[in-house]
């Protein structure tokens, strides 16, 4: 097993790999979102993953059209995704109006709201699970205010705080490691059609491939 500080250096590693392959070598329009953060789960998170699971994504989706041939297999894909991020935001901006509510009911004023650090970056965003994705981080960033709003002003508990805390971290996580099975999956199905061809050499599964499958 790898030390956290090692896993974190792969996955940093592993991040800008995915960043300058879409910078460098994906043809084609893309878009530029600004995105703000500010509380250290979803930054690490965010600096970790995001471009890894845009890849991730455009790596399954194109595989399964181009050595496939199946789109149908690329969009059922493509919707699987979604729908986890979709499902994970749901949760979180749920759980964030609930702390509305609650600091609404005890005059807490989230305009009070400051933030020390941010971490502000514009994104390349190419396709419905990347733009997903953003939303997903600045939801989860905005209910990690009202969490510190709601234990500031004693409406739950320091512990209550860490475990809404922890729980961001683990869904965020949980969310790039769907995408990335994903992926697996495909280039599994992949090599099993590769076997009936001669001369055909492996697609590696673990590893983070270049853009270009």
């Amino acid at each position: 097993l790898l030390s956290p500080a090692a896993r974190d250096k792969l996955m940093r590693e592993h991040e800008m790999k995915a960043k300058d392959d879409f910078q460098k070598k994906y043809q084609g329009a893309t878009l530029k979102l600004p995105v703000v953060l500010h509380h250290r789960p979803v930054v690490r998170s965010f600096t970790r993953s995001f471009n890894t699971s845009m890849r991730n994504w455009y790596i399954a989706t194109t595989v399964a059209r181009s050595a496939l041939g199946d789109g149908a297999i690329a969009a059922q894909i493509e919707q699987a995704m979604i729908l986890k991020v979709r499902d994970t935001t749901t949760r979180i901006k749920t759980q964030s109006e609930q702390l509305i509510v609650l600091a609404k009911d005890a005059d807490a004023d989230p305009g009070l709201l400051a933030h020390g650090f941010e971490h502000k970056e514009t994104v390349t965003v190419l396709g419905p699970v990347a733009m997903q994705l953003r939303e997903l981080y600045l939801a989860a960033d905005k209910y990690l205010d009202m969490v510190t709003l709601a234990y500031t002003y004693s409406l739950m508990s320091g512990d209550d705080a860490a475990t809404a805390a922890f729980q961001v971290k683990r869904s965020l996580e949980s969310v790039g490691t769907s995408i990335r099975n994903r992926r697996i999956d495909v280039l599994k199905q992949v090599n099993q059609a590769g076997k009936q061809r001669q001369g055909y050499k492996q697609t590696p599964q673990e590893a983070e491939p270049h853009l270009e499958p």
